[in-house]
C-alpha cells in the first residue's frame, strides 16, 4: 500500500505545506487557517469568495504498489447550503492541468467548475497533465497536478457548515 499525503500551496511563492490535515475555506491565504479567526464575511448584496486552495496529492512511498492513479475528488455529506458552491478545476472531460497562480479571494479563473457531489465515473484530477497519468516512480514524479478549490458564499448563507471532501485514487500492486 502506498503512503499518500496532501500538500497545500500558498502565497505568490507557492510555499508548500506538506501533510495538511484540514482544509478550511477562509478569508486568508494560509495553510490550515482557522475559520474562527479568518471567517468569510457575508455580503448582503453580493457573492463573496474564499481564498483559493491549491493542493496536490503526493505519494511519499510506493510500498508494494507499482502505480497510483485515477484520482477523483468530490464533496460528500453536508454540501454547502443554498446557492453556496465549491468551485474546482476538476473535470472528467476537457482536462487541462492548472498552472499555479497566487491564490485569490475573487472569482477564480482556475476553479471554474462545480465540485461533484458524488464520486465521478472516472478521474477528474490528472497526473503529469493527463487524467490517465500514473505515479510509478516517486524519484521521477510523486505528485498529482494542482487541485484548485474555492468556496463561493451567497448573501443568504448561514455559517457553520462542515463539508467532507473526498479524494480517491487507485493503487495497483
Amino acid at each position: 500500500m502506498a503512503t499518500v499525503r496532501l500538500n497545500e500551496y500558498n502565497t505568490a511563492a507557492a510555499t508548500e505545506t506538506t501533510g495538511i490535515v484540514s482544509l478550511d475555506f477562509v478569508s486568508a491565504d494560509e495553510a490550515e487557517a482557522v475559520s474562527s479567526e479568518n471567517g468569510i464575511q457575508i455580503n448582503p448584496s453580493a457573492t463573496v469568495y474564499s481564498y483559493e486552495k491549491w493542493i496536490k496529492l503526493e505519494v511519499t512511498d510506493m510500498g508494494t504498489d507499482s502505480s497510483v492513479g485515477n484520482i477523483k475528488i468530490w464533496v460528500s455529506g453536508n454540501s454547502p447550503r443554498g446557492d453556496d458552491v465549491i468551485r474546482t478545476n476538476a473535470v472528467i472531460a476537457g482536462y487541462s492541468a492548472a498552472t499555479f497562480a497566487t491564490p485569490i479571494n475573487t472569482v477564480s479563473t482556475a476553479a471554474t467548475q462545480t465540485l461533484p457531489s458524488s464520486s465521478p465515473a472516472s478521474a477528474n484530477i490528472g497526473i503529469g497533465g493527463s487524467l490517465s497519468g500514473t505515479i510509478t516512480d516517486i524519484s521521477v514524479l510523486s505528485k498529482s497536478d494542482y487541485i484548485v478549490l474555492q468556496l463561493a458564499v451567497n448573501k443568504n448563507t448561514r455559517t457553520g457548515v462542515l463539508t467532507t471532501l473526498r479524494i480517491e485514487y487507485d493503487e495497483t500492486p
